[in-house]
């Protein structure tokens, strides 16, 4: 079997940049033993992305290069870019353009080489092409949003759509909306809060407001304050997994989960909480990656609206619950079929004679 070299780095505060990662590696340990590119990540957060005593983690980036070179020149790799969101700037053009050579000294021993699961940001014509080139040469690649500047790449859900724990937890009635908002946007409108409070008392749901983001515990607490609800907050001595647990607990008691973080919504979805985006700005994360996974209208820009148009937004949402649960069922199924095109990989790994020094 090939070696796998995964680049897997994400917000190491933020629990969403866990899901999508975890759910991509499961897949990639049927290629080979995974060398995983870990960097600078807290304890928190690799002990929350599950890796096994087969795993090989490097923290140095330099590291990871070097092994995967060495690998790349002596026999054909799988190389596995980073899913999740692709920012279009210096960094994101510097770390392609470092796997690139490897990607090609592969493929002339037979490697393969994996774009699955990513979102491409920005529009600096210089600084995409190393993305592009990559996305181009690689033998599977998939966005989790549709992309106009690709129309011929397939659009996947994200892979977090089909993380979720062993067991789910089964309760009489869904009393509760769960809440959590990121702190870099504008708050949400008096009118879309007071909506949101006349919905929740009409249908006798509990608040709830909490952080899937440790940064956005601020917003938790100015939220948890206007709403009026209870809070969980992300604790500084709280571990990624234990966070995870407890929102995952959350979610299971939650009729609906309103956001404008995507992994919060989705997350919910693995729960069996309805989705909702209340979009206090342009809706350009959450209707794009909820339309790939062919679940439309449960988001939307609300700054301009009343509170009676808001209401009604929330109300048409969740009733819909028996439709979006089955498009839910059916994104899952999706990426089980993302995944199990991975397994297919086929690599006709060829040897390079003698041995490297």
């Amino acid at each position: 079997m090939p070696d796998v070299y995964y680049w897997c780095r994400g917000q190491d505060d933020n629990i969403g940049d866990v899901l999508l990662r975890r759910r991509f590696l499961r897949e990639l340990r049927h290629l080979g033993q995974v060398h995983v590119l870990i960097g600078g990540a807290s304890e928190g957060f690799i002990d929350a992305m599950s890796f096994d005593e087969s795993d090989v983690l490097h923290r140095s980036q330099a590291g990871w290069l070097k092994a995967l070179y060495r690998a790349a020149i002596r026999r054909g790799v799988v190389l596995a870019a980073n899913p999740g969101e692709v920012r279009v700037d210096m960094k994101s053009a510097l770390a392609y353009s470092s796997i690139i050579p490897a990607q090609v000294l592969s493929r002339w021993r037979g490697g393969k080489s994996l774009q699955l699961g990513v979102a491409v940001k920005g529009k600096h014509s210089i600084l995409r092409i190393p993305v592009t080139i990559f996305g181009r040469n690689s033998d599977l690649q998939s966005f989790r949003e549709e992309v106009e500047a690709s129309p011929d790449v397939p659009v996947y859900p994200d892979w977090a759509f089909d993380e979720s724990r062993d067991t789910h937890v089964v309760v009489a009635r869904r009393d509760v909306c769960a809440v959590t908002y990121r702190v870099d946007r504008p708050m949400l409108s008096e009118s879309a809060l007071e909506a949101l409070r006349r919905v929740c008392s009409e249908r006798d749901l509990k608040i709830v407001v909490f952080s899937q983001v440790r940064r956005d515990n601020s917003r938790t607490r100015e939220l948890a304050s206007t709403l009026g609800g209870d809070v969980l907050m992300w604790e500084d001595d709280v571990s990624h997994a234990d966070q995870e647990r407890k929102i995952r607990d959350l979610m299971a008691h939650s009729e609906v989960v309103v956001s404008d973080r995507i992994h919060a919504l989705i997350m919910g979805t693995s729960e069996g909480a309805t989705p909702l985006g209340l979009i206090p700005g342009p809706d350009v994360k959450v209707g794009p990656h909820f339309a790939a996974a062919s679940i439309a209208g449960i988001s939307g820009e609300i700054a301009s609206l009343g509170t009676d148009a808001v209401a009604d937004f929330i109300r048409g949402v969740i009733d819909r619950r028996t439709e979006i649960e089955a498009r839910v069922g059916m994104a899952r199924a999706r990426v089980a079929n993302l995944g199990q095109a991975v397994r297919l990989v086929n690599v006709g790994v060829r040897e390079r004679s003698g041995s490297l020094r």
